[in-house]
């Protein structure tokens, strides 16, 4: 028991040594410290500006798609997380005149977080239309390619039923105009297969039309909306700067003084242990 007491003292004693070492360091270099700051703080603070300035801005996106089934199938099977996980990788895969753009999905609010930055503070201020019309740009692409796919889908469903169509008239005049049930059959069966081509046709020339006008169909099928825009902001100041200069300075001053301190200390060790010449016999 009395040996734990003695260990914890001797801990204790220790920690006040150490302390009192460090203020003692400080209290013997500190004109060393402070001298070795300003002249460090002055260099570095020029430096820093001599940077060019960055500019920041925040942007939040909202993408919704509109469902739009043609020929019985959706056009664009995507959900609104889909959607937005694509609106990002159109954003980081396109160059926005020198701005750099770090866009993240935030899930829970469905929102596409923006990040832009810039060494152009007017090209941030003017940059909201192009994310907007990049993104739609992105869509066309890929709506470009589903419309192409279902323009191939109802060719080939209007060939199958133009060939069914055939053999449906050969069929009915084959038969007897007194065979009424068969040929009135054959009959509602060629009208069904007529009524789903005109239908197929209509579709047909809608998506041939919304192919010629790509822009303005993407806009209706995808909804791009910016929910929040920030103002413009420098992404450092002059009292930043500063601060960061100083602090940074005091602590390779603080160094320099403890590197100091220990090569003089190692020189007064050093001349103590000089083996002194011994006298004559």
């Amino acid at each position: 028991m009395d040996s734990l007491h003695t260990k914890e003292y001797q801990e204790t004693q220790d920690d006040e040594i150490s302390l009192a070492e460090v203020k003692q360091f400080f209290r013997n270099n500190w004109k060393f410290i402070g001298l070795t700051t300003v002249v460090l703080s002055a260099i570095a603070i020029p430096l820093s500006l001599l940077k060019p300035q960055q500019y920041q801005k925040q942007l939040t996106l909202a993408v919704e798609p509109v469902p739009l089934t043609i020929a019985g199938q959706s056009l664009l099977q995507l959900d609104a997380t889909q959607a937005s996980n694509l609106a990002v990788k159109f954003l980081k895969n396109q160059k926005l005149d020198s701005i750099s753009a770090q866009p993240q999905y935030d899930p829970i609010a469905q929102e596409i977080q923006l990040s832009l930055q810039s060494a152009n503070a007017s090209s941030l201020k003017e940059i909201s239309p192009k994310i907007i019309s990049q993104v739609e740009t992105g869509f066309q692409t890929k709506l470009d390619q589903a419309i192409e796919s279902r323009l191939t889908n109802i060719e080939q469903e209007q060939n199958k039923r133009r060939q069914v169509q055939t053999q449906l008239e050969q069929q009915i005049t084959q038969f007897s105009p007194n065979n009424t049930a068969r040929l009135n059959a054959l009959e509602e069966q060629r009208a069904q297969v007529i009524t789903n081509l005109a239908l197929t046709e209509y579709d047909r020339k809608y998506l041939e039309q919304a192919h010629k006008e790509l822009s303005k169909f993407t806009a209706k099928l995808i909804s791009v909306q910016i929910v929040k825009e920030s103002e413009v902001q420098p992404t450092r100041s002059l009292k930043q700067v500063a601060v960061i200069a100083v602090i940074g300075s005091f602590l390779l001053a603080v160094f320099a003084a403890s590197t100091r301190h220990q090569i003089l200390r190692l020189k007064k060790e050093l001349s103590q242990q000089k083996p002194q010449s011994s006298p004559d016999v």
